[in-house]
């Protein structure tokens, strides 16, 4: 490594440091201070300003409105959630509304030897998922490791030659370095359909991760727990945290017609059932 390498690191490793002590520093603040900071670094503190906005611990936020409500105060709560009174946007009818929380994870109070992030060959890449593990190996240094998939049809042998899907996961393994550095590393890993889970399942525990990241999908609007995360819950090779994004607005669920509807809120991320 260079010296202008190693002073760029240096300054990367401060940056993550105020980050985990939750005080995230504006770019334009550091390229004054160093400006001469390589690209990539710059690319890779950019990448965790986008997302100092977005907690990883506390308590999760009740939005003020959800699918056709407007929420307008707390009845209730319980350990499943809240009770709210809200209004009907369709007819300005006062109604009850439940709001489904899931527990908070604290990541700051919680150390990890490593940290495994997982991506299914059709999931998208992202950036917090990335900046979660960042965020929770930064304290000590600690190791992140990128499971890229690639789903292999049960026609073909698992060693064909799939040139554009083994580009794509490769794809997301470099992206996760703009993000982490040099503390990342990662690899391709082959899978038949509905084998996502226990890939990742192993991988954690060849590795000895203390943590896993996955993501948490949507289906119409709606958290949606699938076979691939039902597995590393069920196989819990070490701590799972599970870290939601907003659905697209494509995707904005409508609340069934009545006095009383269910709804569902994700935190920005939140952790496995107790164990």
């Amino acid at each position: 490594m260079s010296r202008s390498e190693t002073r760029d690191e240096a300054v990367y490793d401060d940056y993550l440091a105020g980050c985990a002590a939750g005080r995230p520093e504006d770019p334009a603040a550091v390229l004054a201070r160093h400006p001469d900071l390589g690209p990539e670094v710059r690319t890779r503190i950019e990448a965790l300003w986008r997302m100092r906005s977005r907690p990883l611990g506390g308590a999760p936020r009740t939005p003020e409105r959800l699918g056709g409500y407007r929420l307008v105060e707390r009845l209730d709560s319980g350990g499943m959630g809240t009770v709210h009174r809200a209004v009907r946007e369709a007819d300005g009818a006062d109604v009850a509304v439940k709001v489904l929380l899931p527990e908070p994870l604290g990541v700051e109070e919680i150390e990890y030897r490593s940290v495994l992030v997982a991506f299914e060959e059709d999931e998208p890449f992202s950036e917090e998922m990335v900046a979660t593990a960042v965020k929770l190996a930064s304290k000590r240094r600690r190791g992140i490791h990128v499971h890229s998939m690639l789903t292999v049809p049960p026609h073909l042998a698992l060693d064909a030659e799939l040139p554009e899907q083994e580009s794509e996961a490769q794809t997301k393994i470099e992206q996760a370095k703009l993000i982490g550095g040099q503390r990342v590393t990662g690899h391709v890993e082959r899978v038949r359909p509905g084998q996502a889970g226990y890939s990742i399942a192993d991988e954690a525990e060849m590795i000895k991760a203390a943590a896993v990241v996955v993501g948490l999908r949507y289906r119409n609007g709606r958290p949606h727990y699938d076979k691939t995360l039902q597995t590393v819950l069920g196989e819990r090779p070490c701590r799972v945290i599970v870290v939601s994004q907003p659905p697209l607005e494509s995707q904005a669920w409508t609340p069934p017609t009545g006095s009383t509807a269910a709804l569902s809120a994700s935190s920005r991320s939140s952790s496995s059932p107790s164990a």
